[in-house]
């Protein structure tokens, strides 16, 4: 005799239940990992986790400079290096974050195939050879732009 569980189902579909629940549960965790995993193969190949050391050490540069007074063993110490750390590691889960939301598993997988091609590592290299130009254009026209905003406000603070 089957006798039955709170949901009305007898143990036995009970059990096929719970196992399917299982497998579809790993099955989906599975496809996330690989989904992430990809993603970071592509943070990798774009040079977003070099980024992420190289603004990692800029930041730790620019901290040293602005507190010349804070004692040499603070910048060596496990409390600043676990926060650069936490940092690191929040800041890489944020941008997977947001490529998994916005990016599909066959985009990634298609984008990161190109980015190993010879036409996408040529595409990368000019990317990345241009990007101090870009920034110093932009930061340029930022300038430009923060000078006219403050023309601007004079005329609203003048009498």
């Amino acid at each position: 005799k089957n006798s039955t569980v709170s949901l009305g189902f007898n143990k036995e579909m009970a059990k096929i239940w719970c196992i399917l629940l299982v497998v579809f549960s790993c099955s989906s965790h599975a496809d996330a990992v690989s989904k992430r995993e990809k993603i970071v193969e592509y943070f990798r190949v774009t040079g977003v986790m070099d980024s992420i050391e190289r603004n990692a050490e800029l930041g730790i540069k620019m901290m040293r400079d602005r507190s010349p007074e804070a004692d040499p063993a603070f910048w060596e110490s496990e409390e600043f290096v676990n926060a650069i750390s936490w940092w690191k590691s929040e800041y890489l889960e944020a941008n997977v974050a947001v490529a998994m939301a916005h990016i599909s598993e066959q985009e990634i997988t298609d984008i990161v195939e190109f980015l190993k091609t010879q036409t996408g590592q040529r595409f990368l290299d000019i990317t990345i050879r241009l990007q101090p130009y870009y920034d110093e254009a932009n930061a340029k026209v930022l300038r430009g732009f923060n000078e006219k905003l403050k023309c601007a406000q004079r005329k609203y603070r003048e009498p």
